[in-house]
């Protein structure tokens, strides 16, 4: 244990509460960490937590904890739950409401006594348990990593160490510990895979728990690599979008291996997604069409557009207000986030900055001028074309994905459409060499307005 926990730095010195259930392996945990505190110099304090499913027995494992902290001049912490009651309120099982419970409790002692984290005894057999039970639900790598030394708030310093070292260790030095006779019932999962499933394997493999474990840590390392490169290509694949979602490069996505290509997407849509949601987003961003769109958990959506996918929330977007434009003046659109600054200069002025800065014909253009999303039959006549050219042409044309194109602006003058904002402005509008006054219109987003 001492080559372990100084491997992978796992005991930081301070305060370290140690969960002690009065089994074997957590008995022989306190007694170890009590052996090392000075090497390590932690500051220990036992905590016990009573499930109340064995009643008198329940009582006096609490009571047997509480006689070991005792002799071990070490403090302790006591909690208690009805998880039976608790379970069949809320539905749940036993298993899950325990460990809910536990830890609830375990948290709040190690709030209280200024602790890093909580120790536990968990073995290599636990993990090997772990890594069964992950595989008997169809868990990918993650679950195959199964328990981390090192977590956020736990420590695991016997995960090297077997069940079997752990009541060696303890009958060698007379150390006396609590029998769970709950833990011989096939009453949870776990109890299913200790008593009936690792049994049969040892048939095939003696050495079954070891080598489960052994791939455990395997997977923990190979993980953390697979993570640390994902979080590289996410941050350099994804982006905040126009209208505040996130969005993802479908070119740089698919330039990506498969291993990191799901990796990127699990940490996209964030936790809990599923490995169908998974699968079918990764199929939508390499093979899809501009348009489609797979629904995942969370009523999201991830929409793909025509160089780039968004995670949204589901359904449409609500249809935008048409917004009254001050002439001269400035204008905030709510539900737009845009601020539109229009003010009137006299000619000549300059080429626009951007393309979200047109010049207009102050006298070509008849007020009031409204902020609108587009109509069916719209059309704008466009600089050296003939006729009038159909917005759903031109939103086709700039590849403007079907459920966006409602959120491109339409400035309209009493006298028709002037502006597709931020893309194409009407011919007749424009302000050109015989322009005596310019209407010079600025869209901004609101974020890019505080900044300026």
């Amino acid at each position: 244990m001492r080559r372990y926990c100084r491997q992978l730095d796992l005991l930081p010195p301070g305060a370290l509460v140690v969960a002690v259930s009065g089994g074997a392996d957590s008995v022989c945990l306190l007694h170890v960490l009590q052996r090392l505190r000075g090497e390590f110099g932690l500051e220990l304090h036992v905590a016990h937590f009573n499930h109340g499913l064995r009643g008198a027995e329940s009582d006096a494992d609490a009571r047997f904890v509480a006689e070991l902290a005792d002799r071990l001049h070490l403090p302790a912490s006591f909690g208690g739950g009805d998880v039976a009651g608790a379970a069949k309120a809320a539905h749940r099982s036993l298993e899950a409401v325990a460990h809910d419970l536990r830890w609830a409790f375990l948290e709040a002692v190690r709030r209280c006594c200024g602790a890093e984290a909580v120790a536990t005894g968990h073995t290599a057999d636990d993990q090997a348990e772990t890594v069964l039970l992950h595989l008997l639900r169809g868990s990918g790598l993650p679950g195959l990593a199964g328990m981390a030394p090192v977590g956020v708030r736990v420590r695991r310093p016997l995960l090297a160490v077997r069940h079997s070292d752990c009541l060696a260790w303890c009958r060698e030095r007379s150390v006396a510990w609590r029998e769970d006779a709950s833990n011989a019932e096939p009453w949870c999962r776990r109890n299913l895979v200790r008593l009936e499933v690792l049994p049969a394997l040892r048939r095939y493999n003696p050495s079954i728990a070891t080598a489960l474990a052994g791939l455990a840590e395997t997977v923990q390392v190979d993980l953390a690599y697979l993570d640390q490169q994902a979080e590289v290509a996410f941050n350099g694949l994804v982006r905040p979008a126009d209208d505040g979602v996130e969005q993802v490069s479908l070119a740089g996505y698919q330039s990506l291996p498969g291993a990191l290509r799901r990796h990127l997407l699990v940490r996209w849509l964030g936790p809990g997604v599923r490995r169908a949601h998974v699968a079918a987003v990764d199929t939508l961003l390499r093979t899809g069409r501009a348009g489609d769109a797979v629904a995942v958990s969370g009523d999201r959506q991830v929409v793909r557009r025509y160089t780039d996918a968004v995670l949204s929330p589901r359904g449409a977007p609500p249809p935008l207000p048409a917004i009254a434009v001050a002439v001269p003046g400035t204008t905030f659109a709510p539900g737009w986030d845009w601020t539109i600054e229009a003010d009137l200069l006299p000619a000549p002025v300059g080429p626009p900055p951007d393309r979200w800065t047109v010049a207009l014909d102050a006298d070509r253009v008849r007020l009031p001028l409204t902020l609108r999303s587009r109509r069916p039959g719209d059309r704008l006549e466009l600089p050296g074309v003939a006729g009038a050219t159909k917005l759903q042409d031109l939103l086709v044309d700039a590849k403007i994905p079907r459920r966006e194109r409602d959120r491109v602006g339409v400035v309209e003058a009493a006298n028709g459409i002037v502006w597709l904002a931020g893309r194409r402005t009407a011919g007749w509008a424009l302000a050109d060499a015989g322009s005596a006054r310019v209407l010079r219109l600025t869209v901004l987003r609101n974020e890019s307005r505080e900044q300026r």
